[in-house]
């Protein structure tokens, strides 16, 4: 629960031309002054070879977050929910890729990671590229920053001709108006803020715990002039 940016990416090329489109995006982000906090350097793996390397590093949820819903109907594997499903065979699987292009950043504290990723499904047609992923900014202990970061890296990613499609839910990447982005994350605030009032007051105190929701430390309110 909170505000999200969640963003589809594409490609169509070979190991190395996707490879270097993303060290394209990392050079950009990199030259960025009061940038993001983090940014690794561009990784090129087999997810399911290289588990336990993922695992030491720390990236077990770019791993997670590199693994693509499919729907198994009547033995056939199709990315879309079927809307006729009566008398359907219907399962749902989640596919590891069998080759990721990863570049992990972060923008700051309380802000979710971004995990840029291109990923090779098996199955699917050779030399096409193509992830899901998003970033959850609304526990961001910056806000504004953090929010506007991933909708730059973002934009480097248009630029450099990997992106597919981004859905803001702070309506910035449509809009460009902090005026909007501020109306978007009060009301988040505000509804967050309303339902954990409103659990605490019910728990507190029957179950002899002190109840604290992440909304506690990052209360976020914008107000533009």
């Amino acid at each position: 629960m909170g505000l999200t940016i969640h963003w589809d990416l594409k490609f169509k090329g070979s190991d190395e031309e996707a490879f270097n489109k993303m060290e394209k995006v990392r050079e950009q982000l990199l030259s960025i002054l009061e940038g993001f906090k983090f940014i690794d350097k561009v990784k090129f793996f087999n997810p399911t070879l290289d588990y336990n390397k993922v695992k030491d590093e720390g990236l077990s949820w770019s791993l997670i977050q590199c693994g693509k819903t499919m729907y198994e109907v009547n033995g056939k594997l199709q990315s879309n929910y079927p809307k006729e499903r009566d008398g359907m065979g219907l399962k749902m699987i989640t596919l590891s890729p069998s080759k990721t292009i990863l570049l992990n950043l972060w923008a700051g504290e309380g802000c979710e990671p971004t995990n840029l990723s291109l990923n090779i499904y098996p199955g699917m047609k050779e030399n096409i590229w193509i992830s899901n992923s998003f970033t959850k900014t609304q526990y961001a202990k910056d806000f504004v920053k953090c929010h506007l970061l991933v909708i730059h890296a973002l934009d480097v990613c248009k630029e450099v001709g990997i992106l597919k499609s981004v859905y803001d839910e702070g309506n910035f990447w449509k809009t460009r108006d902090l005026k909007v982005l501020a109306k978007e994350i009060n009301l988040s605030t505000s509804f967050i803020k309303a339902i954990s009032d409103s659990l605490k007051k019910g728990l507190d105190g029957k179950s002899g715990l002190k109840i604290k929701s992440e909304i506690d430390d990052s209360q976020n309110y914008m107000e533009v002039k």
